[in-house]
């Protein structure tokens, strides 16, 4: 399937590097890059693994402890859209303000 990357999985993604990088340095960016890329790539294939939120809508899964990424499937046209990655120890609240805009 193809990826498909919102505007603000791309924004949010950005976030999450430049917060890994001003707290723990380059290395763990790459790291974190490299989890992420194989992550889609499995993703990319159809093994959907994750917690269905928002009614269904969405699919929730842990790249990493700190990290979660949202998404969508779209078997019609045979998409994922990545909706958002989160550092899941940020304010639950503003997760739910982001996922509704």
């Amino acid at each position: 399937m193809k990826i498909e990357w919102s505007e603000t999985a791309k924004l949010t993604y950005a976030e999450e590097l430049e917060f890994i990088d001003l707290k723990w340095g380059n290395n763990e960016v790459k790291k974190f890059m490299m989890l992420s890329d194989n992550f889609l790539n499995t993703l990319s294939t159809g093994a959907f693994e994750g917690k269905l939120v928002r009614k269904g809508t969405l699919t929730m899964s842990v790249i990493s402890k700190q990290t979660s990424v949202f998404y969508k499937v779209d078997k019609t046209n045979d998409k994922i859209i990545l909706v958002s990655f989160w550092n899941n120890k940020r304010d639950p609240k503003k997760l739910e303000k982001l996922l509704r805009s």
